[in-house]
C-alpha cells in the first residue's frame, strides 16, 4: 500500500519508469492489484490479509483515480506506440471480489451483495478500463457460489458486455485448474470447457487449455465462435504492442539502466507519501543539534523488508537503509547507534544519554515484508512482540522521541501514539526508503501522505471504514467494550504547517440531475509557519435514496499549495455522476433529493453545505 496520497501525477510518473525498466528486462505486460479496493464487505476481514499491501486502500474513488493514472503511466496515451515509447501492457486485477475473502484469508470464499458489487467493487474497474487498460486478470475466489474464473456472468456479462471490455482476460496463477479444487470441474478437460465458455481468454501456467481445447472444439463442447473471440482478443493486444514486427526477445535481458532522475523520483515519492500521524511540540522536522541523535530499533539497518512484497527479483543490497541515509546526509558523528541484534544496548545508551551526549531519539519499528503479500495473512494486527514495550521504555526516559513505523497494512498503534512525541508511518519504500524518510524527518520534504485506509483500535473492531451505512439504529452500532471510533480516520495526515477550511458554500441551491457538475467554493488557509500543500477532501451524503447509501462517501479531492499565512478562496466543480449509484441493472442512477457536502482534511470533516438535485 504505497498510495498514501491522492497524487495521480506522481503515480503516473513512477509507473512510466517502471514500464521502461520492464522493457529493458524484456517484459511486455505488468500485472497489478490496483483495480480492486478494500471496501465495504471487504473490510470485514481484509485488513488482516497480506495482499492489502498491494491495493490503493478502502475507497472506490481513490482506487479508480490512482488506478487510471497507473494505466496511463504503464501504457501511455498512444497505444499503437507502446513498444516504441518503452511502455508495457497493463493488467487490472483481480476480477472480482477477491478482496472480500472470509477472515482475510487469501483464496477464501466471498459473499458480496449485488449493490456492493456494483458500487464498491466495479467502479474502479470502470475507471481503468475507460483509460484503456488492455488486459484483466480473473480472480481465484468463488463469489456468491460462482468461481470467478469459471463464471459467465462475471467474465462475459459484467466485464465484457456491461463494462465493454475489449481486451483479453488472463487467469490468475493456475486458477483454471483450480476449478477442480473448487468442486466445479471433475478434471482438466471440464475445467478448460467451463473457463473458456465463461469468457476466459488465456490460461496462466497450467495446461488445461493446451491439452484439451482441440478435442473440446472437435466434439462441439466449446464453440468455434468463443475460441475465435479469445484468439482475436489476444492477437489484437499483441498487434497493438508490436509483437508481430518484433516478436523475439534476447535469451539474456539487457542490464538495467537506472538513471539518477529515476532514483530522485523514487526518493520524492517515498518522502511525500509518508504519513505524519503525530507531532507534539514540533518535534519534527528533526534538527541537527550540538548533541547526538540516538538511532535505534529493529528496522534501522533493514534492507530486504523495505523492498516490500512481490520483490523476489529485488536486490536488498540496493536498498539504502535508514541508518545509511543519516550517515550520508548528516555524517556518522551526528548520531550514535548500536548492535542491531541487541535492543537492550539501545535502551542502555538512552538511559545514559548525558554521558553519550544524546538529546533526541529516533526509533525504527514495524513489520517485516514476510508478514505481507499473497497468502501471508495474520489474525492479529499487533506490532511484532516486544516493539511496543521497547518504545514505551524509551519514552519513559523523557527525551524527544520520534517513531518511524514501516509496514504494509494498518497496525494497532494506540500505545505508540500515546507515548511518542512524533510518529511517521511509511509503507514499504523500496531502494530509496532510507533517503526518502530522511527527507521527511528533516523537513527537506513536507509529509503529504494521507491514510488510504482506516486504522482500527483493535483487531476485533474490523470492519471499520469511513463510508459505512447508518442502519436503522445508528446510535446502537458499537461494541460495549470499545470506543466506536477508529484509531485514525481515513484520509488523515498531518503536515509541518497547519491548514484550516472555512466558508464552504454551494454556488446554487439546486441543480438538475442531468447537470454536468455541481459547484462549490470554500476558503483554505495556511495557518502555520511554512509553505505547504493542503489536500482538501470532499465527501457527500445522500439524505434519501431508493437504496441504502453510505453516511458519507469521498467524491472529490483538491490539492491547494499555500505560502505561510496565505489564504485562498477556491472554486470546486464536482461531476454530478459521482453523486449517483448503479442500480441492479447496472445503470447509473442520479436521484433527485438533498445532498450535503463535507469538506476538510480527513473523513471526519464537519464543515458542510447542502444543495438539492431536481428533476428525474
Amino acid at each position: 500500500m504505497k498510495e498514501t496520497l491522492l497524487n495521480p501525477e506522481i503515480e503516473a510518473r513512477v509507473d512510466v519508469i517502471l514500464s521502461m525498466l520492464s522493457v529493458q528486462e524484456k517484459i511486455g505486460q505488468l500485472f497489478q492489484e490496483k483495480a480492486e479496493c478494500e471496501n465495504l464487505e471487504e473490510l470485514k476481514s481484509r485488513i488482516r490479509a497480506g495482499r492489502v499491501v498491494e491495493g490503493y486502500g478502502e475507497d472506490p474513488y481513490l482506487t479508480g483515480q490512482l488506478g487510471a493514472a497507473a494505466v496511463e503511466g504503464y501504457q501511455g496515451s498512444e497505444l499503437q506506440q507502446m513498444k516504441q515509447s518503452k511502455r508495457v501492457v497493463a493488467c487490472a486485477k483481480h476480477f472480482i471480489g477477491y478482496g472480500a475473502s472470509e477472515g482475510g484469508r487469501d483464496y477464501e470464499t466471498t459473499e458480496i451483495t449485488e449493490h456492493s458489487l456494483r458500487n464498491a467493487y466495479m467502479p474502479p474497474f470502470r475507471e481503468v478500463l475507460d483509460r484503456g487498460c488492455m488486459t484483466v486478470m480473473s480472480s481465484f475466489n468463488e463469489l456468491n457460489g460462482e468461481t470467478a474464473s469459471g463464471s459467465h456472468r462475471l467474465l462475459t456479462e459484467l466485464l465484457k458486455e456491461e463494462l465493454g471490455f475489449a481486451g483479453f482476460v488472463v487467469s490468475d496463477w493456475a486458477a483454471v485448474e483450480e476449478l477442480i479444487s473448487h468442486g466445479i470441474a471433475a478434471n482438466h478437460r471440464e475445467a478448460a470447457r467451463i473457463s473458456l465458455s465463461a469468457g476466459m481468454d488465456m490460461e496462466m501456467v497450467t495446461r488445461c487449455f493446451l491439452d484439451s481445447l482441440e478435442s473440446l472444439l472437435e466434439s462441439g463442447a466449446v464453440s468455434a465462435g468463443r475460441l475465435d473471440d479469445a484468439v482475436r482478443r489476444v492477437l489484437r493486444a499483441k498487434l497493438m504492442y508490436g509483437l508481430f514486427e518484433d516478436p523475439y526477445t534476447p535469451v539474456e535481458p539487457e542490464a538495467l539502466e537506472i538513471h539518477t532522475s529515476d532514483l530522485a523520483l523514487a526518493r520524492r515519492a517515498v518522502a511525500e507519501s509518508a504519513v505524519l500521524l503525530k507531532n507534539r511540540a514540533a518535534t519534527l522536522p528533526l534538527q541537527r543539534s550540538r548533541g547526538k541523535t540516538l538511532l535505534t530499533g529493529p528496522l534501522l539497518h533493514a534492507q530486504a523488508p523495505l523492498l516490500g512484497t512481490w520483490s523476489m527479483d529485488g536486490q536488498p543490497d540496493d536498498v539504502t537503509t535508514y541508518q545509511a541515509a543519516f550517515a550520508a546526509e548528516w555524517g556518522s558523528e551526528a548520531y550514535v547507534t548500536h548492535d542491531p541484534a541487541l535492543m537492550d544496548q539501545g535502551l542502555a545508551m538512552a538511559h545514559n544519554h548525558k554521558s553519550n551526549q544524546i538529546d533526541q531519539i529516533v526509533v525504527f519499528i514495524g513489520e517485516d515484508s514476510s508478514r505481507g503479500g499473497e497468502h501471508f495473512s495474520v489474525s492479529d494486527l499487533s506490532l511484532p512482540p516486544g516493539q511496543v514495550e521497547y518504545v514505551e521504555s524509551l519514552a519513559a526516559i523523557g527525551l524527544p522521541l520520534t517513531v518511524v513505523i514501516t509496514a504494509g497494512r494498518p497496525l494497532l498503534i494506540e500505545r505508540i501514539l500515546r507515548c511518542a512525541d512524533a510518529v511517521l508511518y511509511s509503507f514499504h519504500g523500496g531502494v530509496q526508503a532510507g533517503p526518502g524518510v530522511f527527507d521527511t524527518l528533516t523537513g527537506a520534504h513536507d509529509p503529504r501522505g494521507h491514510l488510504p485506509i482506516t486504522f482500527p483500535r483493535a483487531t476485533g473492531q474490523i470492519p471499520i471504514y469511513h463510508n459505512r451505512k447508518t442502519t436503522g439504529r445508528p446510535w446502537s452500532n458499537g461494541y460495549i467494550d470499545q470506543v466506536d471510533q477508529p484509531s485514525l480516520a481515513f484520509g488523515y495526515g498531518l503536515s509541518y504547517t497547519s491548514f484550516e477550511v472555512a466558508e464552504l458554500s454551494v454556488n446554487a441551491s439546486s441543480y438538475p440531475c442531468d447537470a454536468e457538475t455541481v459547484e462549490l467554493s470554500l476558503r483554505v488557509s495556511n495557518t502555520g509557519p511554512r509553505a505547504g500543500k493542503a489536500l482538501i477532501q470532499f465527501y457527500a451524503h445522500d439524505h434519501v435514496a431508493s437504496l441504502a447509501r453510505p453516511t458519507r462517501f469521498l467524491c472529490h479531492h483538491l490539492w491547494v499549495p499555500l505560502a505561510a499565512a496565505e489564504s485562498q478562496v477556491v472554486q470546486v466543480r464536482i461531476p454530478t455522476k459521482r453523486l449517483g449509484f448503479y442500480n441492479r441493472q447496472g445503470e447509473l442512477t442520479i436521484e433527485p433529493g438533498q445532498f450535503t457536502f463535507y469538506a476538510g482534511l480527513d473523513s471526519n470533516a464537519d464543515l458542510n453545505a447542502s444543495l438539492e438535485l431536481v428533476g428525474s
